[in-house]
């Protein structure tokens, strides 16, 4: 991952092509480690209750737009990455069981059957279900409630189905891992002398600088523009 703090220090000052560019390299150091082609890091708008997705036909993770243009920090979308890095090698697996040894075999079978019933559980899914209980027990309702009572019902329908789908605990265990040591080398990092943190920092930042972030111009950047999504867990 590099060094954290010189990360989230190059970070503050990227835009959004190059905080893109970055967790494509990410993916690609992780595809590599996984024995797998990586997957393509894209940007679209999402809702606010969403980050990340995979899209095993064209090997893409989708990342949420505005969380990667305007949150001030890397932390929550290096979860939302790696998460969706693994539903990626899962697929692989599924594709490739003869590259992937290590993965045994009812292990495939499991996450191939989940694969397989993976549509049923999309934004149009959710949003049926969402639909039907606003009907039923939003009548009396002023529109904020109600706007709010969709997104903590939509927030519920994904919970659910990620708390009992095999290859949803296992990507989420995956993103929980490595934003684990994204947070372990930030402490880590804190425990290094000041003037051995400002040499790092500055070689990190030269090697960002070549190949990842690139500072964002003033003249494109929002004054004032706060992050829509700064409060999402």
């Amino acid at each position: 991952m590099g060094n954290a703090n010189a990360d989230r220090a190059a970070w503050s000052k990227a835009d959004a092509n190059s905080r893109l560019q970055w967790f494509q390299r990410l993916e690609n150091h992780q595809a590599k480690l996984e024995n797998r082609t990586p997957a393509k890091i894209a940007l679209r708008p999402m809702s606010d209750n969403q980050r990340g997705s995979y899209s095993p036909e064209t090997n893409t993770i989708y990342l949420n737009r505005d969380a990667v243009t305007f949150l001030d920090t890397p932390d929550q979308m290096i979860t939302t990455l790696y998460h969706e890095s693994r539903h990626a090698y899962q697929a692989d697996v599924v594709k490739r069981p003869e590259a992937h040894p290590e993965v045994s075999a009812k292990d495939r079978e499991a996450w191939a059957q989940n694969l397989r019933h993976y549509r049923k559980y999309t934004q149009e899914r959710v949003d049926k279900i969402s639909n039907r209980l606003l009907r039923e027990r939003s009548k009396n309702m002023t529109p904020e409630q109600q706007r709010q009572y969709r997104k903590h019902v939509d927030n519920a329908i994904y919970r659910a189905y990620h708390d009992r789908n095999v290859i949803e605990i296992d990507a989420r265990k995956q993103g929980d891992l490595m934003h684990k040591k994204w947070e372990n080398q930030r402490e880590d990092q804190l425990r290094i002398p000041p003037e051995k943190q400002a040499r790092q920092k500055d070689a990190s930042s030269r090697e960002m600088g070549k190949t990842g972030l690139h500072s964002v111009s003033r003249s494109s950047t929002a004054k004032g523009h706060a992050s829509p999504l700064a409060s999402v867990g």
